[in-house]
């Protein structure tokens, strides 16, 4: 069952708008899903956030906020300690960490990119999936400074029992990119 959290007013170029359900009535929703079948797994998508029952996207592919601001310091107390498995892009987990007031080093190499993800791991959650498509690396694994540059994205897995695992796939020059984060996270 879904709580419908967020309409959004987007394409395949970006998010224009969004317009967030109140967060009395998503209650509502979530609370008439539980009531009725119960939930063994929760996958969140965009919503906002006003208490750990309710989830939200931080940062679109576009750079579009979805989440506001004052929420993520309760999402960060609140939520990643109750979580499985979070799928932050980089945007986001760099906000993450800034919001949390950890110390991080901006992603030049694949190591800046692992440190990262330890790093929210140790907010909370059991394992962490840091997204790279919005960091287009070189064939050695190097932040790309150009169009030319960009060869493989990379993802990394941190979480218990794993150290540290590298998705590495190929680069692809698309202008529709929007939305491919959550489509690899609902397929995890």
């Amino acid at each position: 069952m879904t709580a419908t959290t967020a309409l959004t007013a987007q394409n395949t170029l970006g998010v224009q708008d969004v317009h967030h359900t109140p967060p009395p009535f998503l209650q509502k929703q979530i609370d008439a899903c539980i009531g009725d079948i119960g939930v063994d797994v929760v996958k969140t998508g965009d919503t906002e956030f006003a208490n750990p029952k309710e989830y939200q996207v931080m940062v679109s592919t576009s750079g579009s906020a979805l989440l506001p601001k004052e929420a993520i310091s309760t999402l960060i107390s609140s939520l990643l300690p109750l979580s499985t498995l979070l799928t932050p892009n980089l945007p986001e987990a760099e906000l993450l960490l800034k919001t949390a007031g950890k110390r991080f080093k901006s992603p030049e190499n694949v190591d800046d990119i692992i440190n990262i993800a330890k790093a929210i791991k140790e907010l909370g959650p059991k394992n962490v999936l840091v997204k790279g498509g919005h960091l287009p690396m070189t064939k050695d694994r190097l932040v790309s400074k150009d169009e030319a540059e960009k060869n493989i994205v990379l993802n990394v897995l941190v979480g218990n029992g794993i150290d540290v695992t590298v998705d590495e796939t190929a680069y692809l020059k698309s202008r529709n990119t929007h939305g491919t984060g959550c489509s690899l996270a609902c397929k995890l």
